[in-house]
């Protein structure tokens, strides 16, 4: 649903194991604070995909080892922005590769 709070209060690290995070609603997704929790692609997929449109808000993590590199994936290896608007606030983006943004 549109609007809606995701409040995250792991902390450590959160290692995707089944591919991006993929954004298509209009939220906001609040972690602990970027030196409490890490989201990790592990080298092997992008750590989100914002859709087309969508407004959203990201806070308080560490985004880190993401990947894309191929074919219509090759764009964001931390975040795929395709089109939206993205704030982000108290985060940090460590070592994402892609041929097109990576960043590191």
């Amino acid at each position: 649903m549109d609007d809606d709070t995701i409040v995250i209060t792991a902390t450590g690290t959160i290692l995707l194991t089944g591919g991006q995070l993929s954004v298509d609603k209009r939220v906001t997704i609040t972690g602990p604070g970027q030196e409490l929790l890490t989201v990790d692609g592990g080298q092997a997929s992008r750590v989100f995909h914002l859709a087309p449109g969508e407004t959203v808000t990201i806070s308080g993590l560490t985004i880190a080892n993401g990947a894309a590199g191929n074919g219509y994936s090759y764009a964001g290896g931390g975040i795929w922005n395709q089109g939206g608007v993205l704030t982000l606030s108290d985060c940090t983006l460590k070592q994402n590769v892609a041929v097109l943004g990576g960043a590191p």
